[in-house]
């Protein structure tokens, strides 16, 4: 069983390069993926493959990597590679704050979010996945 905590890198693994992926034609098919490919490279570029970006305050509307975000929302963002068995570890928080952890599967995809501190395991139904852990 692979681990993925907040602090945790794990193995390297190649994601699509910013010249490949400017070499991607985006059809309606492939928009969506394509659309994600681009955001999880984005976050690769700022910190690398299998690290979270912490953001420590709320983020400026003008920097928001999604127009949905929360204006009293404290957020980690990070690329993974989520083989079957690996876990994210979501710490307890000193002050009882509230915290989840969203899975972005690689296709544009929300099937798990977790709730509270613990061991959870990714399902993943594609390689890469972005885990977006807000508090």
């Amino acid at each position: 069983m692979k681990n993925v905590a907040c602090a945790v890198v794990l193995t390297s693994a190649g994601l699509l390069s910013a010249s490949a992926l400017a070499q991607v034609k985006v059809t309606p098919e492939n928009f969506a993926r394509a659309d994600v490919d681009g955001a999880f490279q984005n976050v690769v570029a700022e910190v690398g493959p299998n690290r979270f970006r912490h953001d420590r305050s709320v983020i400026p509307l003008d920097k928001q990597p999604a127009v949905t975000m929360n204006r009293d929302t404290v957020y980690s963002f990070g690329v993974y590679y989520a083989p079957k068995g690996t876990v994210v570890t979501l710490p307890k928080s000193k002050d009882g704050r509230y915290q989840s952890a969203m899975i972005l599967q690689n296709d544009h995809y929300i099937d798990q979010v977790f709730y509270g501190a613990g061991p959870h395991e990714i399902v993943s139904a594609t390689e890469f996945v972005g885990i977006v852990v807000r508090t």
